[in-house]
Formats: C-alpha cells, structure tokens, sequence
C-alpha cells in the first residue's frame, strides 16, 4: 500500500559507506558515515516535520539488518529533504568534533 502524501525515508539513503546501487541517494560529499535512525529524528524534529518512526523494519536490499525507517509528512522533495538532513547532521558533527 503506498503512502500518498508522505516519503519514506531510510538510514541507507544518506550512508556514504553504500553504494548508489546499495541505496545512498546523496553525492558522497553530502553523505554520512554510518547514520543512525535517532541522528535523523534529531533532526527532523529541529526542522519542524511531522514524522514517525518505525522500528524493527529493514531496507529491502539488506534485509537482514533491522535499522527501521521514518515516515515524513510530504512538503517537499523527497532529494530536498534527504539533502537538509544529510547537511544538518554533517554541521551537527563538525560542532561535536570541535568540542571534543
């Protein structure tokens, strides 16, 4: 059943450790070592999306790996939204490694 008005979106879409084959939907250079599904609701949220979070479910190429996935309320493209979260949690990592 598709969800109409609302993207799904995937840790995998903006793992940089992935192929484009393998699910990443970023440039590399906008993409994210190892991104977890709390990472991405962090930033969401700072965002101001309407979202859920599904836990237990898998990537269909990795079905193995359970890593869960996030519905959004769709506003806008689902490569635009990817994009934004992909550059918040790259800014949000800069500032901890300063810190550190």
């Amino acid at each position: 059943m598709r969800n109409k008005g609302k993207n799904i979106l995937w840790p995998e879409y903006l793992d940089s450790s992935r192929s484009r084959s393998e699910g990443r939907r970023l440039p590399k250079r906008l993409s994210v070592s190892s991104p977890r599904i709390e990472e991405i609701q962090r930033v969401i949220k700072s965002l101001g999306l309407e979202f859920e979070i599904t836990q237990e479910t898998s990537y269909p190429k990795t079905h193995w790996q359970k890593t869960g996935h996030i519905v959004l309320l769709k506003r806008e493209s689902k490569t635009t939204v990817i994009r934004k979260i992909a550059m918040r949690i790259l800014e949000e990592r800069k500032k901890n490694q300063k810190k550190s």
